[in-house]
């Protein structure tokens, strides 16, 4: 729909704006060029520049953003680690106090 927009409203000014004009770039000079496609190419450009631009940008970002997932994968995998040994230290408590004739008593309990 955006392209649809715009193709109507390039179309519209370049209608408007058919007369010939000279691009000079230092010591050559482009002559006899429609106006409408001078606008055209300067928005090109200046679309493409920018985009390089935030993609220059963006490249550090998605570094930090790669360290970042893989920190956290790597706490996760420590805490199913710790996990697991309070799993085992909790049953290591449950079997010496079944050895020692201790009960399991909660003294917060009804």
């Amino acid at each position: 729909m955006l392209f649809i927009a715009f193709g109507l409203l390039f179309g519209y000014f370049a209608t408007m704006n058919t007369s010939l004009v000279s691009v000079h770039f230092g010591i050559s000079t482009l002559s006899s060029i429609p106006m409408y496609f001078v606008v055209l190419a300067s928005f090109g450009i200046g679309i493409i520049f920018t985009s390089l631009f935030y993609f220059f940008k963006s490249i550090p970002g998605m570094f930090a953003f790669g360290k970042k997932e893989k920190e956290l994968s790597e706490k996760k995998k420590e805490i199913v680690e710790l996990t697991k040994r309070i799993h085992e230290l909790e049953l290591d408590n449950t079997k010496l106090r079944a050895k020692n004739g201790e009960q399991d008593t909660d003294d917060e309990s009804l």
